[in-house]
């Protein structure tokens, strides 16, 4: 995959394309596919924060999106529906407070693991359960 937003100039050539050898491209496949993987649709629903809510009123993230201020936080509630693949779930997680996931219920348990992993990577299991403790008594939304 090219990052056309990077590409300076293109030049046309006269030579023809070489495909190359269809084993090799087979085999390329599933390394080139690792990450556009999709699960299906899914109605999902996120908290944002006032940041990210500007933006994405801006770059909707499908045109169906709905995006309500949320007068108790500053932030956005947004609803829409999308394609569940790993580049959302790549996205989400990159996000990291500015966003929750409200629903659905496995997506938002999925990636609050997968932060959870995280967060407790390389920690004694002592120091994992005092860190873990420590979140839940500071009203970390569960």
């Amino acid at each position: 995959m090219l990052a056309l937003h990077r590409i300076a100039a293109a030049v046309r050539l006269d030579a023809d394309a070489d495909s190359g050898d269809a084993a090799a491209l087979e085999t390329a496949l599933p390394q080139v596919a690792a990450g556009f993987e999709r699960h299906g649709r899914i109605a999902l629903s996120l908290w944002v924060d006032a940041a990210l809510g500007q933006h994405l009123g801006e770059a909707a993230l499908a045109v169906d999106q709905v995006l309500v201020p949320d007068a108790a936080t500053g932030g956005f509630h947004l609803h829409a529906d999308v394609e569940d693949t790993s580049q959302l779930r790549w996205w989400l997680m990159g996000l990291g407070p500015s966003v929750r996931v409200l629903a659905p219920a496995a997506l938002a348990d999925a990636l609050r693991l997968q932060h959870l992993r995280s967060a407790l990577q390389g920690l004694s299991p002592d120091a994992a359960a005092q860190l873990v403790a420590a979140a839940c008594s500071d009203g970390v939304p569960g």
